[in-house]
Parts: structure tokens; C-alpha cells; sequence
């Protein structure tokens, strides 16, 4: 069976070596439709969690129920591995994604893939410096007036939901065979999660 070639964009998530801000390397990418986004993690904690433009920092299933979207979990590394995740593109829709890590959400740890032509990563930024919260999938707000828990919501719009699937995978996926790793699902991403020994 013959093997094809995917094209492998990679986002370091990292903090900057000299100046020790919290940054997405680089924070803004064009993926095609069939390629993979590589995040590859360094020290010290970080995560990749999908939102919306008009809310950052919220994950967006907390803005629209029906949508998954993407989660890498909380990835500890001291340097001695690199933790991957890695997402295959089904269609060329924006993905808005942060850091839930702390505040960094709020210190600029934000990037998107495949930005529309009206909106930025500066403007997305600037607007996840004004967020109140920093969340992570399953997190939900104390409402303080009334004792009781809130998901955040807000108004937002998408046409289809996104799948994510997790997996083990290891090495590189540069020469790998779609057809062995994945299958697609319709309007959505897939995510693999695996190590690279450095």
C-alpha cells in the first residue's frame, strides 16, 4: 500500500527563554485541510484549550455545549521529554486556542490556526487580557451572589461540532500514512497525544 506524506506545522508552547514570556511559537498558522498541527511542550505546565474570538480563556464548550473542541490536557515537562499533541485539520474554519494554565491566558498564551482575514491573534490577545477567568474544560464559575455554580456562556456561533479522539502516538508523524493513523470525521479534528524523547 503506498504511503502518503502529511504536512506537519509545529507550534512550540513554551515560556521564552530570555525574556520569560508566556508564548505559542509561532502564535498564528495557515493549516490546509488534511494537514497536522504539531504542539510540541516544554518546561514548565502547559495546556492547549480550543475557545472562541470573542471569548478567550473560556473553553468553547462552555460557550457552546454541543461543540467538544480541543483539549490537551495539562502537559508537565521538565525538558527531558517533549509531551506532543497533535490535531489534524478537517476544514479551514478558524480554531482560536490558549493556555489555562494560571493566567496565562491573560499574559498573551493564545494562537490560531487558519485566522479568518477580520481578526487577529493581536486582537484575540488583546481581548484575553481583559478576561476575568482562565478555564479549563469542565470548569465552571462560582456565581458568589448565589452560592452556586455557573457555566459561562455567551453569544457565539458555529455551524459544526468538533470531534476530538486521544491516542498514544510516538516519533514522528512527518512521513507517516494518514490512512494508518486516522480516521476523519466529519467536521472535526482528531488528537494525538504522545512523547518525544529529546
Amino acid at each position: 500500500m503506498p504511503t502518503s506524506k502529511v504536512s506537519v506545522q509545529v507550534i512550540q508552547v513554551s515560556t521564552a527563554n530570555n525574556t520569560g514570556a508566556l508564548i505559542f511559537t509561532p502564535n498564528s498558522v495557515t493549516a490546509a485541510v488534511g494537514s497536522l498541527v504539531q504542539f510540541q511542550f516544554h518546561p514548565m505546565n502547559h495546556s492547549v484549550v480550543q475557545s472562541t474570538f470573542a471569548n478567550p480563556c473560556i473553553p468553547i464548550n462552555n460557550i457552546m455545549p454541543s461543540v467538544k473542541g480541543i483539549f490537551s490536557g495539562f502537559q508537565a515537562t521538565t525538558g527531558v521529554t517533549t509531551p506532543i499533541f497533535t490535531i489534524l485539520i478537517n476544514d479551514t474554519q478558524p480554531i482560536w486556542y490558549y493556555c489555562s494554565q494560571g493566567m496565562h491566558c491573560q499574559l498573551g498564551m493564545v494562537g490560531v490556526i487558519n485566522p479568518p482575514t477580520n481578526e487577529t491573534v493581536t486582537q484575540f490577545a488583546a481581548i484575553a487580557a481583559k478576561a476575568t477567568v482562565n478555564l479549563s474544560p469542565g470548569m465552571t464559575v462560582m456565581n458568589t451572589t448565589m452560592g452556586t455554580n455557573t457555566t459561562i456562556k455567551a453569544n457565539a456561533t458555529m455551524t459544526a461540532p468538533i470531534t476530538v479522539q486521544t491516542h498514544s502516538a510516538a516519533g514522528s508523524l512527518l512521513a507517516a500514512s494518514r490512512e494508518s493513523l486516522f480516521s476523519v470525521f466529519a467536521a472535526g479534528v482528531i488528537v494525538l497525544v504522545g512523547m518525544v524523547a529529546m
